[in-house]
């Protein structure tokens, strides 16, 4: 008996870890850390203070005066008077600095010490110009002497950044509360999120993200948003790879909760398709590229041989090859755009109607209207799709086919 107890303990111990939301693996993972969080809108977002970035410090960063590839014996003296005369201006304000501390001149000192400060930079800067220049010159003499030289391996520079500044979090945070309020089928004041209820978790480790994340959907085209289901609890996965896309990733997230919340009140056991939902995310998100942990899709056509079916459109089952989910997201947000473009209230009715997900796309469709020029009914858009909506995805803005010549018409020679 006593054994069958502790084995049930350690089962549901293993169960409340294996299920744990992330706010207890976020606390569990980063308790003893410098934690940052601030609210805006409808989102509560945690992070850490510092992230390790990538490259040397802008701040830090000390650029020469002069392009070594036009290099020449003038230049190289007048870098090395340069290095004399800015070491000569440091060290006279550095002891007209002393000289006001001991005479406790302050009206003086804070413009001596400004002095100080800029005649440093100079001088830093004139040191790195001319080591700069020492190290070209070195490497031009023994490639004339035909030795090669070789490169010690480069080690990795970092810099220690501001994690909220460097991924530009209000922006992202900013961008997704603005693509909620465009999902006009869905967004009123009732539905509105409280102040603060949406938790956002921000993780700039791979192997912790993906240790705390829950199972991936069938088709997401964002794969650095895992979500809790029926919570507002987003787990984001930041790095420079994925920084520039970002803000329309989250939000595509954010909208994706917001279509579940509206269904779950106005269409209870109801279920759109993956085509509807990606579809009309991607619309209100403004997301036109699949963000990976590793890589960014988002090339600026498609081919025209791997457009999918609309069959595939409408059952695509599982999708893990990111770029069969760059064309499924590109080809439902031009399947949803009609429907969304025939009025808010009426999609809003389709959507308070749709049943059965996929399998039930077909029924569903019954009940909304598109214009004539999207075909009659649900054959009927479908035939239309895709030459109408798919072709133009192969093309670029503005890229037309071309137009076939006019045969200009044989004019009559005037008759005597």
């Amino acid at each position: 008996m006593k054994f069958k107890y502790c084995l049930l303990l350690a089962l549901c111990a293993y169960a409340s870890c294996l299920f744990a939301g992330f706010a207890e693996k976020w606390n569990e993972a980063f308790g003893a850390a410098e934690q940052s969080q601030f609210t805006e809108g409808s989102f509560e977002v945690h992070f850490l203070s510092k992230y390790l970035a990538p490259g040397p410090d802008p701040k830090t960063v000390k650029p020469t005066d002069v392009t070594l590839k036009d290099l020449t014996p003038e230049k190289y003296e007048r870098i090395k008077e340069e290095v004399v005369r800015s070491e000569k201006e440091f060290k006279e304000a550095t002891k007209k600095v002393e000289k006001l501390k001991e005479e406790f001149d302050e009206e003086s000192l804070e413009y001596a010490e400004q002095r100080l400060k800029t005649a440093t930079i100079q001088h830093e800067r004139a040191k790195a110009t001319l080591k700069a220049a020492d190290e070209f010159i070195k490497e031009q003499k023994e490639r004339a002497a035909g030795k090669r030289r070789k490169k010690a391996p480069e080690k990795a520079v970092t810099h220690i950044a501001d994690t909220k500044a460097y991924f530009n979090l209000s922006e992202v945070i900013d961008h997704a509360s603005k693509s909620i309020a465009s999902m006009d089928a869905v967004c009123d004041d009732r539905s509105a999120w409280a102040p603060g209820s949406a938790k956002v978790y921000i993780v700039t480790d791979l192997e912790l993200f993906n240790k705390m994340k829950n199972k991936d959907p069938l088709v997401s085209p964002v794969g650095i948003i895992s979500q809790e289901p029926k919570t507002r609890s987003f787990l984001v996965y930041a790095s420079p790879v994925v920084s520039n896309q970002l803000d329309r990733a989250f939000a595509y997230a954010a909208c994706e909760r917001f279509l579940y919340d509206f269904m779950e009140v106005e269409n209870p056991g109801g279920e759109v398709s993956d085509l509807v939902r990606v579809g009309y995310c991607g619309y209100a998100s403004k997301l036109d590229a699949v963000v990976t942990p590793k890589k960014v899709l988002d090339p600026p056509v498609l081919e025209e041989g791997k457009l999918l079916l609309t069959s595939q459109m409408i059952d695509p089952g599982g999708i893990k090859d990111p770029e069969v989910c760059l064309y499924f997201l590109r080809q439902a947000k031009v399947m949803v755009l009609p429907m969304v473009q025939t009025g808010m209230d009426n999609f809003r009715h389709y959507l308070t109607l749709a049943k059965n997900g996929n399998s039930g796309m077909r029924t569903s469709f019954e009940n909304i209207r598109l214009r004539k020029e999207w075909g009659a009914g649900f054959d009927g858009f479908m035939l239309t799709l895709p030459e109408k909506g798919f072709l133009p995805l192969t093309k670029l803005p503005g890229e037309q086919a071309p137009k076939e010549e006019k045969k200009e018409e044989a004019k009559e020679e005037p008759k005597d």
